[in-house]
């Protein structure tokens, strides 16, 4: 099961490594904006630094589903982007019996660490600039060369949550990989792809801006045992 998990979680990252964002079969018509600060990538833009996206700090709660299993994702982004972390839980059901998965992905300095919070286990890869390591990558900076490498277009717009989403759909063969995505300064609130087969789908539910992150999460614990995975490679225009 926790072999599920990590595919589910690699598919989020490398669908965002070679994908904008986008549209999809889901318009969330009934979902509420539940923004603490409502206010649109407007007002967010008065807090950009030199991160990679359009808000200063944030707390987004998503739900993804992999082969009929759901799980729960939360995402924390601080200072624009230069921090983030990516916490994800399932409970299989079974009790004690079972022990409940929660993995987390830490970017920082370079580095993505991806860790296993119950067997305090960890790996850690070099990321380039503008690829995904936490399964979100910087969109403004794809060249229209990998969009049309990696068959992306771009649709139009798509409203999550009240957020106004640049809409995107792609279609590669080489990857076996097609799907949908919708993205709001630069962050995924929505996709819905086909990998080899598996069919993940992730959305958001809730956005808290301006949130107050404990720093905490962003630490690789010194108790955990990481091993190193090699560069993260990024696909050629």
């Amino acid at each position: 099961m926790k072999k599920v998990l990590f595919y589910s979680f690699l598919i989020f990252a490398s669908v965002s490594l070679i994908s904008c964002s986008g549209g999809g079969s889901s318009d969330n018509k009934d979902g509420k904006d539940t923004t603490k600060n409502s206010k649109d990538s407007k007002d967010a833009d008065k807090g950009k630094s030199s991160g990679k996206y359009g808000v200063k700090s944030a707390v987004i709660t998503m739900k993804m589903s992999t082969m009929g299993m759901d799980q729960d994702v939360t995402m924390y982004i601080d200072d624009n982007g230069n921090k983030e972390a990516t916490d994800i839980f399932m409970d299989l059901g079974m009790g004690d019996a079972v022990p409940k998965i929660h993995n987390r992905t830490v970017v920082k300095e370079g580095y993505s660490y991806t860790l296993d919070m119950e067997k305090k286990t960890g790996s850690k890869m070099k990321v380039p600039a503008g690829a995904a390591a936490n399964g979100n990558i910087d969109f403004s900076k794809l060249s229209d060369d990998v969009m049309k490498q990696m068959g992306m277009k771009k649709n139009g717009t798509k409203t999550v949550l009240g957020k106004k989403c640049d809409q995107y759909s792609i279609d590669s063969k080489s990857m076996n990989m097609k799907g949908d995505y919708a993205v709001w300064n630069n962050i995924p609130l929505f996709m819905e792809v086909e990998v080899s087969g598996m069919k993940v789908k992730m959305e958001a539910t809730k956005i808290d801006l301006d949130a107050k992150i404990d720093a905490a999460l962003f630490d690789i614990p010194k108790d955990f045992t990481i091993t190193g995975m090699g560069d993260m490679k990024m696909p050629k225009s």
